[in-house]
Formats: C-alpha cells, structure tokens, sequence
C-alpha cells in the first residue's frame, strides 16, 4: 500500500524570505533512490509566535498544504526522506510570481523503524545548516546546527490511512501535536 507524507508547513522562517518551497528526496544508506520532488512554491506568511521559543526575532511561516503519495516504496530501516528547503528573499524586478529560490536548509526523516514499520505520525524536523549530508547518523545530524527557529511540520501515514489524512487541516497556531 505504500505511504503518504503530508507536507504541512514550516514554522520560523526569517521575515526577509518571501516564498519557500521543499524538494523532497529519497536515500537509502546515503545514496539518493529515484528523482527528486520538487513540490510547489507557496508564500511565506506573518508569524505565529511558538509558546516553546524564547526568541524576540519576529518570524514568518509557510502553509505548504502538499500531499506526496509514495506507493511502491519498500521498507527499509535505511530509507529516508531527505527535503532541501529553498528560500526566495525578493520577487523578481517585475513583481511576479517568478523567484529565484535558493537553498538555505534541509532536513531528514527516518522513514522505518527496525522492524520495517512506518515511523508513521505528526513530525516536527528541525531545518539543519548547509550543506546536504544525507549519509549522517543521528548523532552527527543532531550535531548540525539549526536554521534559526525553522521547523518542517510533516505527517507520515500507512497508504490506506491517506484518504482520511487529507481532510485534516493544518493550522500554524495550534502545532503541538508535532512532535
């Protein structure tokens, strides 16, 4: 049956980035497995203080609102969703919906857990430094700093359980059920 990873938002992103948007990979023991996503552009969005931060730096967030089905993926305990965020700080000279996006982060999902379940739920990932390094274990990807506050909020779930997860909305107030 595969899964299906929701793309919900990302929270704290610097107040100068106008638009975002993710490219989602998939690696097995560092090594990419098939062509990369690249998912949509949305705009960025006033801020949406997080009770659990201690930071005066206003931020933005960004509704992403994609739905990624992956039906044939096979479970691996060496699977993982690697997502490169990329930022636009201006619009074009011409004030269009052109940008010119540019990496300034990226994260990584584990996608299955010793016994080939999917480590299915509501995540919250930290967005790490440049450059990519897929091949990291958790303690060196653990090592990597943080972009500022910046936070992917995705959801993991069984194929079967994709119908139903569509009609949840995400909603940037209120994202204490990321964990």
């Amino acid at each position: 049956a595969g899964f299906v990873v929701f793309y919900d938002l990302v929270l704290g992103t610097d107040v100068s980035q106008r638009a975002l948007r993710l490219v989602a990979a998939l690696y097995s023991e560092g090594q990419e497995v098939g062509a990369p996503t690249l998912l949509p552009p949305v705009h960025c969005l006033p801020g949406v203080s997080q009770p659990y931060t201690h930071s005066l730096t206003p931020t933005n967030h960004a509704l992403l609102l994609v739905k990624q089905s992956l039906p044939g993926v096979h479970p691996s305990p060496s699977l993982s969703l690697v997502l490169e965020v990329q930022a636009a700080r201006d619009p074009d000279v011409h004030h269009r919906e052109v940008f010119k996006l540019l990496s300034c982060g990226w994260t990584r999902m584990e996608l299955f857990d010793q016994y080939n379940q999917l480590c299915s739920g509501h995540w919250r990932a930290p967005v790490r430094s440049l450059p990519i390094r897929p091949s990291l274990n958790l303690a060196q990807l653990n090592s990597v700093p943080q972009v500022g506050n910046m936070e992917l909020c995705l959801r993991l779930v069984n194929g079967r359980d994709g119908d139903v997860q569509t009609l949840a909305k995400p909603d940037p107030t209120n994202t204490t059920h990321y964990i």
